[in-house]
């Protein structure tokens, strides 16, 4: 894209942006009292459209969760129409981790034999994976008719899922069917990205840090679990920038957590670690961990809206900040209609 292109694609892509929701607003939702109000809230936003229309259609949290559905393809075809050539690319790269989320969910729900409904109203349909594709695979009876169906439909993840399927009816353990689909992604997008533009760079660093992430809470996760060091080299994820397989091998080689984030201290994660590592400790939650890296790689992503205006930075930036809008969105909206408490929620969400 020419200067003058980016320019225009920024000078959106910041209107665009002050229309986010600010962290108050999110604050009144959570202190909503019904579902009700959160819908009439979110119809004086951007997301009056949406709402309104899913709502119409099936009242309750399935409109409104159509609704965000739809929000999402909508601003996602909106933002890759905006540009053309490598940028649409890197944009079809950055948002395929979500078709890769997007699998794991429907590979969870049909290996806990989860009903179509529950399945499909966790999906965010935001990569090249169109909304009915994933409908379909959800309605699927098992894992493996929906492997089938996705060879059938040549789709590219059918490969590496068929190759983890063995592994998975071994030991019943969704791991390493998600580790196929990491791998996959991965490989392929990194190997993209290896052309030396700035463009390509600055989303190789995106995803170099998200390896990074997996690879850390999967040695945590194993040696909590306390499997063998040969296992969890078997779940090793190359491609990282600071979790090199030297260091994931002499945490792997540790069964003490406590040991393995001393490891990290010499990282940029050591602080996100040790936040999350003592919220595990005051709650027993390990979830608390991952959540703590979450936060920091979503910051670290929104924080590229002041980078260089005249690259691919406020597109990523953006696609962060809208993708992790959603999500609380989604987290609040349901927590209010199970009843979840008020402090539950708010430490569900993920600010930066």
């Amino acid at each position: 894209m020419t200067t003058i292109e980016y320019g225009y694609v920024t000078a959106r892509l910041r209107s665009m942006k002050s229309h986010l929701l600010d962290d108050s607003f999110f604050e009144r939702l959570i202190l909503m009292k019904s579902l009700t109000e959160i819908i009439v809230a979110l119809e004086q936003t951007t997301y009056k459209k949406d709402i309104h229309e899913g709502v119409l259609l099936a009242p309750g949290i399935d409109g409104v969760e159509n609704g965000l559905r739809n929000n999402i393809v909508n601003t996602f075809t909106t933002l890759r129409d905006m540009v053309d050539g490598q940028v649409h690319r890197l944009i079809d790269v950055m948002l395929g981790r979500w078709d890769v989320q997007n699998l794991k969910t429907i590979l969870r729900g049909l290996h806990q034999f989860a009903g179509y409904d529950q399945i499909v109203s966790s999906l965010v349909p935001a990569g090249s994976i169109n909304d009915a594709a994933l409908e379909e695979l959800s309605r699927q009876e098992d894992i493996r008719s929906c492997l089938n169906l996705m060879a059938t439909w040549s789709m590219p993840y059918a490969k590496p899922l068929t190759e983890s399927f063995f592994h998975y009816t071994e030991e019943m353990n969704l791991q390493a069917l998600e580790f196929g689909l990491d791998s996959f992604f991965f490989k392929r997008s990194l190997k993209y990205l290896s052309r030396r533009s700035t463009d390509a760079s600055l989303v190789k660093e995106v995803l170099m840090r998200e390896v990074d992430v997996i690879n850390m809470m999967t040695v945590l996760r194993l040696s909590r679990d306390k499997l063998p060091k040969e296992k969890k080299m078997g779940f090793f994820l190359a491609g990282g920038k600071h979790i090199k397989k030297a260091l994931f091998e002499t945490m792997a080689d540790l069964d003490d957590v406590d040991d393995i984030i001393a490891h990290l201290k010499e990282t940029p994660y050591n602080k996100p670690i040790l936040r999350g590592w003592e919220e595990f400790i005051a709650t027993g939650r390990f979830s608390k961990i991952e959540r703590s890296l979450e936060s920091f790689m979503v910051g670290a992503n929104i924080r590229l809206f002041r980078a260089d205006p005249l690259s691919v930075a406020v597109i990523i930036a953006y696609i962060w900040a809208k993708l992790n809008e959603i999500v609380n969105l989604r987290i609040i909206v349901r927590g209010q209609v199970v009843g979840m408490p008020e402090e539950k929620v708010r430490e569900a969400l993920v600010f930066a």
